[in-house]
């Protein structure tokens, strides 16, 4: 039985090969054959049929059902069944049995035109497959650009409305630093760590100045915000 069934792959795998099929072991250590990398397992194996078969007297006296005085077993019917899994396409046959009149060896151009049908099917299945696959990758390549540009606009209008603020800040210094200078009146010598009231009052203009974001000019102000990129604030 073993031999026979080594003599039906082996002859069917020859014919499929001269068609570009390959033989291989597919990932379950199963003969299979490859084409359009579609991978098809032969599984071929003896049937078995289940018979009833009355029960010994020894039988009936452990049987638990009285009222059934037969036990199910399976037996060997020494034919032999090939199937293709998966299946090549639902409108092709995918197995095939000894008959009494027909074995399998006859049956094998069958099984091989099944094959060679299948073959344009399933590298048009696998042309579909890889458009699908392109299409998606293209669409996923879409909405990544898409999320990538809405955010560097949020950043950029972050930094934009921080350099708002700043400059706002700076305003609001400027008005408070103004307000003491006047309330000076005439006591801009007074020393103060070194360094007089005076000279506080021209520190603290140039360090608003550094921070005023209008200082370096309105060009100045946009090419800080078009360096900005969608990388500059990462949110949590």
């Amino acid at each position: 039985m073993e031999r026979r069934c080594h003599r039906l792959l082996s002859t069917l795998f020859i014919a499929l090969e001269n068609h570009g099929y390959t033989a291989k072991v597919d990932e379950c250590g199963r003969p299979a054959m490859e084409i359009a990398r579609q991978v098809a397992a032969l599984i071929i194996k003896e049937k078995y049929r289940q018979v009833r078969l009355p029960l010994t007297e020894e039988e009936k006296k452990r049987a638990f059902n009285p009222k059934r005085p037969w036990r199910q077993e399976m037996q060997s019917t020494g034919l032999l069944q090939l199937s293709i899994e998966p299946r090549l396409h639902p409108m092709l046959s995918q197995s095939w049995v000894d008959t009494a009149g027909e074995p399998l060896e006859q049956q094998l151009p069958e099984i091989a035109a099944v094959f060679l049908a299948a073959a344009p099917m399933l590298q048009e299945r696998r042309r579909q497959h890889e458009e699908n696959e392109r299409r998606r990758h293209e669409e996923e390549m879409r909405r990544y650009e898409e999320r990538q540009r809405q955010q560097l606009e949020r950043n950029r209008l972050r930094g934009f409305l921080e350099l708002a603020s700043r400059w706002k800040e700076v305003e609001t210094a400027r008005l408070f630093l103004d307000a003491l200078a006047n309330r000076t009146a005439g006591g801009l010598d007074e020393v103060l760590d070194d360094r007089t009231v005076g000279e506080w009052i021209v520190w603290a203009r140039e360090r608003l100045a550094a921070h005023d974001p209008l200082e370096a000019g309105v060009a100045a102000v946009f090419r800080t915000i078009e360096s900005i990129d969608q990388w500059t604030y990462r949110e949590n």
